[in-house]
Formats: structure tokens, C-alpha cells, sequence
């Protein structure tokens, strides 16, 4: 792995992001959208702020719609928002929301701490899923992994938060269940080609992933698993890692073909909170995170159970803070070429997603965004 290359440029926005949560990009404007403690603030890439709209309480996520209306959620209502930052529509719920909405076909799928809605243009309740009625009824707190809206049907992964098992749920159309995994500690899913999707198991002794489709058919099952992205040609490239320290610490990425079988890697450095993304130039992108070793702290601390980066992030953004004295790597890969490390830096974090959008590639850092340009 080369060390950081000077060349590439990054461009640091910085911004009142919460440091988690779905923020959105607006490739033909440059102006990213971002979620922070009093709503939702658009940047442009000299760092300008455009707007910022005030929604009371907290913003979880926000999304963007392919004709430039935002959605954006805060813990107790959907928000749609113009291109301009002028709040068009507000729908409270009385449930707690916990991730950012998801546009799907003309309507809003919307997450909550123990539901799954569909919302139809106008706002109102196509359907509903009780997530209680697969995790169990003594489950308080849900965790909504992922959710993967298809073109007829849409997969979620939720998990009980406080044991981190749960499962994979296919849902149809009018939000009836068709398929649901056994019961398990679920800690990434993605899509594949066609209706397939890939998801893992990682604790209590387990680590592994199935390839699925949407009827509940196995394809394949490896002992490998982490975010990932699907790829040209049906390969899908992972961040390979598990939940034990140190041996993990380092976690992987790995090209597979459509069988699950390895055809690339590079070990990269840090956790992965989130799969990488393909920028416009064709290579992969992704961010990771560690926590430097403490002398002066247990050893205990350092080789057993550690937590999920998506149960770290999803901690952070719920204002269960984890202290920013991580180091933080930035990587891009061309597949068939050498990790690129482009930047790392000490005592921050890197718990949002990274985003493709355009000419630019953008990754979370801390409250702040570094952009890089990636097209011609």
C-alpha cells in the first residue's frame, strides 16, 4: 500500500454535520446536503453555505430525489424540502424515527424504532411492517441495519440493538412478508444483481454470508463478510473484517466473483462503517477507523468483543457520542492496481458514508467533508 499521495487534492467542507446519518449530494450543482442538530444545511465546495433550514429537533438523514426535492428526517417527522431550502411538507409521527427516508417508486419508505413504512406521494400510510412481529415482542430498541428498496420488493435487516440479533426480511409490494431469515447477529446487507442481495453474520461464534435472492434461495455461503458494493460484471467487492481485536483491526478489501470466490485483495487499515463506492473514474472508495492502542489501558479492552462500526456509528448519531480519538483512513482502489491510501489523520472519526456524486467522491470527517475530485 502507498502512502498518501500529495496529488490528489482533497477539498475539506466544513459544515455542521452530525458526523453520521445520510447526508446527499446534488452532482450538477455541487452542493452537498447534510444533517445536523437543528435540521438541514447545503454547501457548496468553496465552503459557501447556501442555506440551512431549521426543523426544531435533530435531522437523522436527508435524501434526494432524482428531480432535486430533498427528504429529510428528523426524530419525530418527514420533511420535504425544495431545491432552494423552503420546507414544502412536514409529517410528524408518533414514533421515533432512526435513519434517514428512502425515496422508492413514487412514495417514502420510513424507518422507524419498531416500524417500516411506506408513505405514498401525498404522505399518508400505504403500509405498515411491526418489526416486533419478527425480532419478538420483548425487543425495545430496533436497529435498522439497511434497507434495499427493489423494483418490486423491498429487503431490510433489523436487529435487536442491545443483542445485536435479528434478522433478513423480504417484503412485497403491499408490505407482506415473504421471506425472513433464521434468526441472527446481522451486521450487513447489500445488493447484488438482479433480485439478489448478500448479507452477513458476524458474532456469538459466527461469521459469514449468503448470497440470497428474494424468494429465500441460498446462491452461495462463505466464511467472509462486510459491507460491500456490487460491481460490472456480477463481481461484488467487501470490506472483509469480523468483531475480534487485534486480529481484525485491519480489515480487508475483497473482490469476488458471482460464486464468492476471491479474485482481488488489499489490506487496508481500520474499520469499515460503510461499503465503498464507485466514483465516476471506475475505482472503489471507502474510509476506515481504528483506535490506537491505549498502554496505559486494559488489555481486555483491545482483544476481545468489539462493537460493529455500523453499531458505533449508529451510537453516534443518536447522541450516544464516541469520542473522536480514532486515527482515520481515506483509500481509493482500482481494481487490478495497488491500494492508494490519500489521507489519514489522528483523533477524529469517519462514521458517515462515503458518497460518489459527479465529478467528485466526498467522505466524512468528523462534522466536516473532504471532497475529491475524480473526474476529467
Amino acid at each position: 500500500m502507498d502512502d498518501a499521495r500529495p496529488d490528489r487534492q482533497l477539498i475539506r467542507i466544513k459544515s455542521d454535520y452530525l458526523g453520521a446519518g445520510s447526508y446527499a449530494v446534488a452532482p450538477d450543482a455541487n452542493l452537498v446536503y447534510v444533517n445536523t442538530d437543528y435540521g438541514v444545511q447545503a454547501l457548496d465546495l468553496e465552503e459557501q453555505e447556501r442555506w440551512r433550514v431549521d426543523l426544531i429537533e435533530r435531522c437523522l438523514g436527508v435524501t434526494r430525489r432524482p428531480e432535486g426535492e430533498l427528504l429529510a428526517s428528523t426524530v419525530h417527522a418527514l420533511h420535504r424540502i425544495d431545491p432552494d431550502g423552503q420546507v414544502i411538507d412536514t409529517r410528524p409521527t408518533r414514533h421515533t424515527i432512526t435513519r434517514a427516508p428512502i425515496a422508492w417508486r413514487d412514495g417514502t419508505l420510513l424507518v422507524t424504532k419498531t416500524r417500516i413504512y411506506l408513505l405514498d406521494r401525498d404522505g399518508e400510510v400505504a403500509w405498515r411492517l411491526r418489526l416486533r412481529e419478527s425480532l419478538g415482542e420483548s425487543v425495545k430498541d430496533v436497529f435498522t441495519i439497511d434497507v434495499l428498496p427493489g423494483p418490486r420488493c423491498v429487503v431490510a435487516a433489523a436487529v435487536d440493538h442491545d443483542t445485536g440479533v435479528g434478522r433478513v426480511i423480504v417484503l412485497d409490494e403491499d408490505g407482506k412478508i415473504r421471506w425472513q431469515s433464521e434468526p441472527g447477529p446481522v451486521t450487513e446487507i447489500f445488493a447484488a444483481s438482479g433480485d439478489e442481495f448478500v448479507y452477513t453474520l458476524s458474532g456469538y461464534g459466527r461469521f459469514e454470508s449468503y448470497r440470497a435472492n428474494t424468494s429465500g434461495e441460498i446462491r452461495w455461503k462463505r466464511q467472509l463478510g462486510g459491507p460491500g458494493v456490487r460491481l460490472p460484471r456480477d463481481r461484488i467487492a467487501m470490506l472483509i473484517g469480523n468483531n475480534e481485536a487485534p486480529t481484525w483491526d485491519d480489515w480487508e478489501l475483497r473482490i469476488t466473483d458471482a460464486e464468492g470466490d476471491a479474485v482481488e485483495k488489499a489490506r487496508a487499515r481500520g474499520r469499515s462503517a460503510h461499503p465503498p463506492v464507485i466514483g465516476s473514474d471506475g475505482a472503489l472508495y471507502f474510509s476506515g477507523f481504528v483506535r490506537p492502542f491505549d498502554p496505559a489501558e486494559s488489555r481486555v479492552d483491545y482483544t476481545s468483543f468489539v462493537r460493529q462500526p455500523r453499531f458505533v456509528a449508529y451510537d453516534h448519531l443518536w447522541n450516544r457520542p464516541a469520542r473522536p480519538e480514532f486515527n482515520v483512513y481515506y483509500f481509493r482502489y482500482e481494481p487490478g492496481g495497488d491500494l492508494e491510501l490519500l489521507h489519514e489523520d489522528t483523533d477524529s472519526l469517519a462514521l458517515g458514508p462515503t458518497i460518489a456524486g459527479g465529478d467528485h467522491v466526498f467522505f466524512s470527517h468528523g462534522r466536516d467533508l473532504l471532497a475529491l475530485r475524480v473526474g476529467d
